[in-house]
């Protein structure tokens, strides 16, 4: 039988109380789904249910409380949280240690995470020389029309660049971006810049990224005239990258932080921080008993 250790951490563990209050109040709730220590609830269904948020439209219940009774462990044997139907105490008053996505200081404001960091799909194509969006493109200044056909997400879009009008790498983009309307985007990363496979771009790159994010997000760029003809251009694509529904596992619902996120996260008001972080991704959260209400950034 495995003797599972419960997780003592550093400068007080997710979920335990970062101070000793008196006036403590935790609850007991019903896990929906598994829930890890020191991340936000919300309303979930049947009696008494809470689990993880969606929408900032949900109704906060308060922080998980980490107890030696959970059945959600890490590969090392440590309890980290509450499996589905588990029983769950939730602090509603109190000051929970909480995971923070971000350093934060009682003068912040309070935000939590609601919808998982996702990551867009995309492509890529460098050059062997240093480029800067007004480099030339080597494209005939004339009438002549350079196509390409960029799929995104699953979708085939006809490029159709005349030369005359995309002298500049920078005026390719533009041109570029108009066939590609709100279904993604070419941008010109400079030399020294991050690519999304996550290299660095030696010389300047082209990069096209899909304008939605996770797992069915997805670029691929087939070449007809366009980019053969641009000065200097890499011999291939880079592989393309695949969009992610799991782009940063230290961003998921119910962490905190600070920092606006549209669509992501949602503003709490009716709690605060009562401490700063501790520089190893978690700070103390103030609540109060008082009605936490959300709002979608």
């Amino acid at each position: 039988m495995t003797n599972y250790k419960y997780y003592s951490g550093k400068n007080n563990p997710p979920g335990r109380s970062g101070k000793n209050d008196p006036g403590e109040l935790i609850v007991n709730r019903s896990a929906n789904e598994p829930l890890r220590f020191g991340r936000g609830v919300v309303t979930g269904t049947g009696t008494d249910g809470v689990k993880v948020p969606v929408s900032g439209s949900d109704k906060f219940e308060g922080v998980v409380s980490a107890d030696e009774s959970g059945h959600l462990y890490d590969a090392d044997g440590y309890i980290i949280g509450n499996n589905t139907n588990d029983p769950v105490g939730v602090f509603q008053r109190g000051f929970p240690v909480v995971v923070v996505e971000e350093d934060v200081t009682p003068a912040d404001v309070v935000r939590m995470r609601v919808v998982q960091d996702k990551a867009p799909g995309s492509q890529s194509r460098g050059f062997s020389v240093t480029k800067t969006a007004a480099s030339a493109s080597g494209l005939a200044n004339d009438a002549t029309a350079y196509t390409a056909t960029i799929t995104v997400d699953g979708v085939a879009k006809p490029i159709s660049v005349v030369g005359s009008a995309a002298q500049t790498l920078g005026t390719v983009v533009s041109e570029v971006n108009v066939d590609l309307g709100a279904s993604a985007t070419m941008t010109f990363v400079a030399a020294g810049g991050t690519l999304p496979n996550g290299t660095v771009s030696a010389n300047g790159a082209l990069v096209v990224t899909s304008a939605t994010k996770g797992a069915t997000s997805s670029v691929s760029i087939t070449d007809g005239t366009l980019f053969a003809a641009l000065t200097n251009i890499n011999p291939a694509f880079d592989t393309a990258v695949a969009g992610s529904n799991d782009f940063d596992v230290t961003k998921e619902p119910g962490m905190f932080r600070k920092t606006a996120i549209a669509g992501q996260t949602a503003l709490l008001a009716g709690c605060r921080w009562a401490s700063s972080s501790n520089g190893e991704g978690r700070a103390i959260l103030q609540l109060t008993g008082e009605t936490v209400t959300m709002s979608a950034d």
